[in-house]
């Protein structure tokens, strides 16, 4: 049996080293991933269905949304979509950037800072929440999340 790839070697420090071996059964991109709902300039209340889109050449495993850097949730099973519920009224008003992050079978992630979108929170009443919100599971596209 012949195989090909590239062997790195990094972190040799006192006699240690990390050995990272690719054996290239070919190209293993990252995912790439973006948040579908809310949209860039919109202005947000209450508890949120945050919804991302993402592909991979493999499968997508899981999806982790942030809220300026801060994690709001991660959806682990993208079987029925990837979102998570964002509970609003835990911060401040005013505009925040929001990003996922997607992962895929092989670990790798996606960028984040290139899914990036702004929005703003007003004022506005709570409620339930799905993944990541601890109410009860929805789906947003079978459209029974409660929205505020």
């Amino acid at each position: 049996y012949f195989a090909s790839g590239t062997i790195v070697v990094s972190g040799i420090e006192q006699g240690l080293f990390v050995l990272k071996l690719n054996l290239g059964g070919g190209n293993d991109e990252p995912p790439i991933a973006s948040i579908t709902s809310p949209v860039d300039g919109d202005t947000v209340s209450g508890n949120v269905t945050l919804i991302a889109s993402a592909s991979d050449d493999g499968s997508v495993v899981s999806a982790t949304f942030f809220d300026n850097g801060a994690v709001i949730g991660t959806d682990t099973d993208p079987s029925d979509g990837l979102f998570v519920r964002w509970n609003t009224k835990k911060v401040s008003k005013g505009p925040h950037t929001l990003t996922v992050q997607a992962e895929d079978d092989s670990g790798q992630p996606s960028d984040a800072a290139s899914s990036a979108i702004d929005v703003t929170v007003g004022s506005g009443g709570g409620g339930g929440g799905g993944k990541g919100g601890g109410g009860p599971k929805c789906n947003p596209r079978k459209q029974d999340c409660p929205q505020s």
